[in-house]
């Protein structure tokens, strides 16, 4: 404690009571990190990013936990036991693996942890640790996989298959009931949707006796319904 002086007038054949409250004597500790900026949490408080001051602090022991990403916590610890402002320095340790991926088609969004990081080809450094990896592409179905990262290594993921999403043809015709001719293979008549299909180009040709048949060709794209409705022509007087 802070030493105090007080001065004391004592009659003589005076007795006196004296109460004094003494003040704890105290010291400011600095934090420092390197690299700088990492988070200070002292006391359940977060205080803010390195350097910081914690200023008045009693004899006695303590102790703060020190973050930043892409590298791993660490406590500082320290000891109060004069008025002397103290220094504690933290070194940080990258806790930090590589990950890289490349998928088939390539340019698929790559998410980790719901974040996106960029799309295939990719090469990112990421915090060690399991995550959950996602790729996504319009018309292909979303590729997941949980994933563990290692400080130091490097994490590769090579022609990641990405599987094409199905399309389907609804097609319909006025009048209804004719028969359906796709690429030359008969379905069943008008109306009726044709699931599953592949991306690519379609010759669609519907026929129904008493009229003139009718055509279309569509490039139907991956993971999409695609309505084709034809009108046939009367072809009887």
């Amino acid at each position: 404690y802070k030493t105090r002086w007080e001065r004391i007038e004592v009659a003589e054949g005076e007795s006196k009571v004296c109460s004094f409250k003494l003040e704890p004597e105290c010291a400011a500790v600095m934090i420092i990190s390197n690299p700088e900026g990492a988070t200070v949490e002292f006391q359940g408080k977060k205080l803010g990013a390195t350097p910081v001051v914690i200023p008045n602090l009693p004899y006695g022991s303590y102790t703060a936990e020190i973050s930043r990403h892409g590298y791993s916590r660490r406590t500082a610890a320290w000891e109060i036991k004069d008025a002397t402002p103290q220094l504690v320095k933290v070194d940080m340790t990258s806790n930090q693996g590589t990950l890289e991926i490349t998928s088939n088609p390539s340019g698929a969004e790559v998410l980790l942890n719901e974040t996106v990081l960029g799309k295939t080809p990719l090469k990112e450094p990421v915090e060690e640790g399991k995550h959950s990896l996602s790729l996504q592409k319009d018309g292909y179905q979303e590729f997941t996989r949980s994933i563990t990262i290692r400080s130091g290594q490097t994490t590769t993921l090579r022609n990641l298959a990405l599987e094409i999403k199905p399309s389907s043809l609804a097609i319909s015709s006025v009048p209804s009931g004719a028969k359906i001719y796709v690429n030359e293979k008969q379905y069943d008549d008008t109306p009726s949707e044709l699931k599953g299909l592949l991306p690519g180009v379609y010759a669609i040709r519907l026929e129904k006796a008493g009229f003139d048949p009718a055509t279309r060709t569509v490039n139907l794209p991956a993971g999409t319904r695609f309505e084709v409705a034809l009108s046939l022509d009367s072809n009887t007087g």
